[in-house]
């Protein structure tokens, strides 16, 4: 059998592989604030301590307002820093969400992602305008949170805690993500895992029917 006849469960990431961001111009707006070192406090594959504290709920809203001041001139208000950093949000492709549907009629699905609380409400406002939060919910299985689980990926833990809730194999469990990083933690649980970038996203990794292919 294949690897992908072997899968029972999918479990499948936000940012980019559902909902369309866009790095650079949250660190474009951050410059424009006078963030002169942006790229080596903030990147899509490594960050600062505290915002992976942000990401774990460990740091609220006012604390990271504050971190990010500490890095710009006085002046710089509260609305300005979470403009910049809400930025790079794009877009909810319906293509996707309803792609999703159908891999729910096919397997098991839960939705994991490394968020933070001014992320997650401003996704959450996206969804309910374009999706409806109910359609949405109906899509996974469960949908679990770094900042509302105080934890993230890729620390083996999270993964752990996905699979013990809901009872699964992960030898009959695929993990979808766009860092390697977060590939390798889902790895060494014995997840197996798809990587989507810019030259593969999740309509090249299932059929139409949300079959995997």
């Amino acid at each position: 059998m294949s690897e992908a006849g072997k899968v029972k469960n999918i479990i499948i990431d936000l940012g980019f592989v559902i909902y369309n961001i866009d790095y650079n111009l949250t660190l474009n707006e951050f410059r424009k604030l006078g963030v002169e070192d942006i790229d080596s406090l903030y990147s899509k594959v490594g960050q600062s301590s505290f915002f992976d504290q942000f990401e774990r709920g460990e740091l609220s809203v006012a604390g990271f307002y504050n971190e990010m001041r500490s890095f710009m001139p006085e002046e710089i208000t509260d609305m300005q820093i979470k403009k910049a950093w809400n930025a790079m949000l794009q877009n909810l492709p319906m293509d996707r969400v309803e792609l999703l549907e159908y891999v729910a009629t096919r397997y098991r699905l839960f939705l994991l992602s490394n968020t933070n609380e001014l992320h997650f409400n401003e996704v959450k406002n996206t969804i309910e305008l374009y999706c409806g939060l109910d359609r949405w919910e109906e899509i996974f299985e469960k949908t679990y949170y770094s900042h509302l689980l105080g934890m993230r990926k890729p620390n083996a833990d999270i993964y752990k805690l996905v699979l013990e809730q809901n009872d699964l194999d992960a030898s009959e469990t695929m993990f979808i993500d766009d860092l390697q990083q977060h590939l390798d933690g889902a790895n060494s649980v014995g997840i197996s895992t798809q990587l989507v970038d810019e030259e593969k996203s999740i309509a090249e990794i299932f059929s139409r029917d949300g079959r995997l292919v």
